[in-house]
């Protein structure tokens, strides 16, 4: 990029439900550890300390979803010395790969031994001190795709007998770059003055296109793993299909060039199995537009003002911030919205005003499909899957469904949510978060 973005780290959130994959390969010998971090970055170190990726070192192997995936792949032993969990679960050093803490700085900015002294060397000039640590190994963070880079080596999972055999997701539940970066993880101290600076609407932009072609080139990667047809390759498939169709949605909306190249570049691809030279060549085209791109934008050319309308709008629809886990936890959880979706529907059939809308729909799907937005909505650890709401609701709106339909079904939340004996406060949290969604639901 033509300005230097922001000093954090891309290490995302971690959710106990999702293990990770592994990073590509790291000379951990050159692996010196958090500890030289934070005697001088203290308040960044202050806020990893409270990510769920510090904990994961003591956690990780105590949760039964990991002892699952372990159990099914015949795994034994502990995890912090198989190199399937141990590479994107834990921080690794020295020629022994011990792991010596959870997700920390170096996971994000690469092995520091060769550039931790140089890179806070105030006699040395800027940009020549940029190439030296650059040169060194260091990913500053003005490198934007190349930081985020790590993130998706261990946040999309390139693994079939991982996820076919051990159960474990194609990749992690929500993740998304613009959100989750502004989530626990933020660190934006430098930047910020002494201050944890939230990112601006400029650089939310860059994060904006950048995730999107990530998730792209990540589904091309995942799927050149694919071998049979089953949970993953469909999976994976999926992910390509979804992830081109919002980059088309974005080249539509601002005219980017470099947008459009990220999907007409593999154009003549077709998705077909047991073909991964194919698809990495095509993923490798497509890191190279990422990155022209991240180098040569600002954020505030007039074009990429363009995408507001589509950022803010995702941002509106599926809030995937880790501060909102707490309205989750203090709704009761999974147990709790299961219960309240149960709840919920049983009132909306028997409501006059909107059951119709409802006739010949597959009750138990749509429970399950709203289970996990919600939960996705409160912050909570899921994955969902489903269509963005206009696509969802186009046809209802075509039906008839009107302001007053939404009107109806908020409240047959709210009287739910009151029957289960959520707190109020919580309740109108809620609502607050319902609302925007009105104007995606009736396609305005």
């Amino acid at each position: 990029m033509k300005k230097s973005l922001v000093f954090f780290c891309f290490a995302f959130y971690f959710l106990g439900e999702s293990s990770l994959f592994l990073q590509a390969q790291k000379d951990n010998s050159k692996v010196i550890g958090p500890e030289q971090c934070v005697m001088c970055h203290k308040r960044e170190g202050k806020v990893w300390k409270r990510t769920h990726h510090y904990k994961t070192f003591s956690q990780l192997h105590r949760r039964g979803r990991s002892k699952t995936i372990a159990q099914n792949l015949g795994m034994k032993g502990s995890f912090k010395r198989k190199g399937l969990c141990r590479n994107c679960h834990y921080t690794v050093r020295g020629e022994n790969n011990k792991a010596i803490y959870g997700i920390s700085c170096e996971s994000c900015h690469g092995p520091a031994r060769d550039w931790v002294s140089l890179h806070s060397r105030r006699d040395i000039p800027k940009e020549e001190r940029d190439k030296l640590v650059d040169k060194a190994g260091m990913l500053r963070p003005d490198r934007i795709y190349h930081v985020a880079e790590n993130c998706y080596q261990c946040h999309s999972i390139p693994n079939e007998k991982l996820v076919n055999v051990g159960g474990h997701p194609h990749s992690s539940r929500g993740f998304n770059l613009m959100t989750w970066s502004q989530g626990e993880i933020r660190h934006n101290f430098l930047s910020g003055e002494g201050r944890n600076r939230k990112i601006t609407q400029a650089e939310k932009r860059i994060f904006f296109v950048v995730g999107a072609g990530l998730e792209f080139e990540y589904g091309l990667r995942g799927f050149a793993k694919a071998t049979k047809k089953a949970n993953y390759s469909l999976k994976m498939s999926r992910k390509i299909r979804v992830s081109r169709k919002k980059l088309i949605r974005m080249y539509k909306a601002s005219g980017i060039r470099e947008i459009r190249s990220m999907y007409t570049s593999v154009k003549s691809l077709k998705i077909k199995l047991n073909n991964e030279a194919a698809f990495l060549r095509a993923a490798d085209k497509v890191k190279q537009v990422i990155i022209d791109f991240s180098f040569g934008y600002t954020g505030n050319e007039k074009k990429l003002a363009k995408l507001d309308a589509l950022m803010n709008g995702e941002l509106d629809e599926i809030s995937l911030s880790p501060e909102k886990a707490s309205l989750y936890k203090r709704i009761g959880g999974a147990k709790a919205v299961e219960t309240a979706v149960k709840i919920f529907y049983g009132k909306v059939l028997k409501d006059e005003r909107v059951q119709h809308f409802f006739k010949g729909v597959d009750i138990d799907r749509q429970i399950e499909k709203q289970k996990a937005f919600l939960t996705l909505v409160f912050g909570g650890p899921s994955y969902y899957e489903g269509k963005d709401l206009r696509e969802a609701h186009k046809h209802l709106v075509v039906q008839g469904l009107n302001d007053g339909h939404v009107d109806v079904v908020l409240e047959l939340l709210g009287e739910t949510l009151e029957e289960l004996g959520v707190a109020k406060s919580d309740i109108e949290e809620v609502m607050k978060i319902s609302r925007p969604m009105r104007k995606y639901i009736l396609n305005k």
